[in-house]
C-alpha cells in the first residue's frame, strides 16, 4: 500500500478494542468494545483494520501501549478502503498530538525498526 503519511511508519499488527466514537459532533459509546488491529504506525497516523464500518471524518479514542505506558490518542479517519469481507481499512491521522506524545511515538518506532532489522539480520 503506498505509504500517504510523510513520516516513517513501521507494521505493528497489534490487536485494539474500539469502543468510543463521535462523528459531527455526536459521541457514541458500544456496549462492547470491537475488536480491531493496528496495521502500521506513524508519528502522525496510522492504518487501522476492523469489520466496523466507520464514516470518513469520525474519531476514535484510544490509550496505545508504548513503551510501558499508555498514551492517550484521538484517531481521525481521512481514508476508508474495502478489505477483505466484512473487514474496512482506514487510515487515520492523529489530532492531539503534542511534542511529548510525538516524541513517545518517534521513540517507539525506532524501537520497533530496530528490532525488525535485528530480526532480518539474523536470518540473512
Amino acid at each position: 500500500m503506498e505509504n500517504k503519511r510523510d513520516d516513517t511508519r513501521v507494521v505493528i499488527n497489534r490487536p485494539i478494542l474500539l469502543q468510543e466514537f463521535t462523528y459531527d459532533n455526536e459521541y457514541e459509546k458500544l456496549d462492547s468494545p470491537i475488536t480491531a488491529e493496528i496495521v502500521d504506525l506513524s508519528s502522525s497516523g496510522a492504518l487501522v483494520k476492523t469489520n466496523l464500518d466507520l464514516p470518513i471524518g469520525s474519531c476514535f479514542y484510544l490509550k496505545l501501549a508504548l513503551q510501558n505506558e499508555n498514551v492517550p490518542i484521538i484517531f481521525n479517519v481521512i481514508r476508508k478502503d474495502k478489505a477483505e469481507e466484512p473487514s474496512y481499512i482506514y487510515g487515520c491521522d492523529f489530532l492531539n498530538i503534542n511534542e511529548s506524545i510525538e516524541s513517545k511515538l518517534r521513540k517507539f518506532i525506532f524501537a520497533e525498526q530496530i528490532k525488525i532489522h535485528n530480526m532480518n539480520k539474523k536470518r540473512a
